[in-house]
């Protein structure tokens, strides 16, 4: 009876520990959205008009903003006129998705 309660107990502070551990950290594969069944996930690129390509993850590290936790928000909607308006401004926002390895562009007006 101890071994069952303390193997529950161990794997129930698992499955809560982890991701409350990662959801702070910059790995989104184990956040609370990995129970919600995201369609589509995406690598976010923001593209200069000198050709440089800045990672959303380093616009979020230079700004502070620009973190998006829900997956039932689209972030082809909701990131692109923010990442747009920034500074400096982007010419491209580019989608790759992870799963099939398309990459969607969309310019900046």
């Amino acid at each position: 009876m101890r071994l069952s309660a303390g193997f529950f107990t161990l794997y129930l502070a698992i499955q809560i520990a982890l991701p409350a551990v990662q959801i702070f950290r910059n790995d989104s594969a184990f956040r609370w959205g990995m129970f919600a069944g995201s369609p589509e996930r995406y690598e976010i690129f923001a593209e200069y008009a000198d050709g440089a390509r800045e990672s959303l993850d380093q616009i979020r590290k230079r700004t502070g903003r620009a973190k998006l936790l829900r997956t039932e928000f689209d972030p082809k909607k909701l990131l692109y006129s923010y990442l747009c308006s920034g500074t400096p401004r982007p010419q491209a926002i580019l989608f790759r998705n992870l799963r099939s390895g398309t990459e969607e562009r969309y310019g900046c007006r």
